[in-house]
């Protein structure tokens, strides 16, 4: 018996076993809450009124419907591309230049927290998991009170993340901080 054959015969029972357990192992796990914000993505999919347009959550589509690709965007990749980056790791708080330049986009450069170098920055792995992996950050290590307020309206996933994080989560109105 060739060795493919014997390797395809070994692995139907391992797929069926693997199936089998990874649906009782996460059958009682329950269901997240719908997204609300995501929920308008499938509204505007089931509207059949031609004049609609998508301001959901997403990429910027054509006419097709089809996701456009800003040529600032396309041009940024291209750069990067031909820069032949390596592939090595970056150091543990991210690529200095751009944490510095991210810090001084967000504070200014005249604002006396940035000059004065009082300001802490890390690279993320993203909006989500920034938020997830700060939140426990905090709730591990400040060690004042583990309340963290969150603006409405937000997203709808931010609260679940912080408390899942191990904070108290309350809000605040920040329409009238816009008036």
């Amino acid at each position: 018996m060739s060795l493919a054959v014997r390797a395809a015969q070994l692995q139907r029972p391992l797929a069926r076993l693997s199936l089998r357990a990874g649906v009782s192992t996460w059958a009682n796990v329950p269901a997240g809450p719908p997204d609300p914000i995501l929920g308008v993505s499938e509204a505007f999919k089931a509207d059949k009124d031609s004049r609609k347009i998508n301001l959901g959550v997403g990429a910027y589509r054509d006419d097709s419907g089809k996701p456009y690709i800003l040529p600032s965007v396309q041009a940024a990749e291209d750069k990067i591309a031909a820069s032949k980056a390596d592939k090595e790791y970056l150091p543990i708080t991210g690529l200095a230049d751009f944490t510095k330049l991210a810090a001084k986009l967000a504070y200014g450069s005249d604002s006396a927290p940035f000059s004065e170098g009082r300001i802490a920055v890390t690279q993320s792995i993203s909006g989500t998991g920034a938020l997830r992996i700060g939140g426990a950050f905090l709730a591990r290590h400040y060690p004042h009170a583990k309340t963290i307020y969150l603006p409405t309206p937000s997203w709808g996933n931010h609260t679940p993340i912080f408390r899942d994080s191990g904070l108290e989560v309350k809000n605040y109105r920040c329409d009238r901080l816009l008036e």
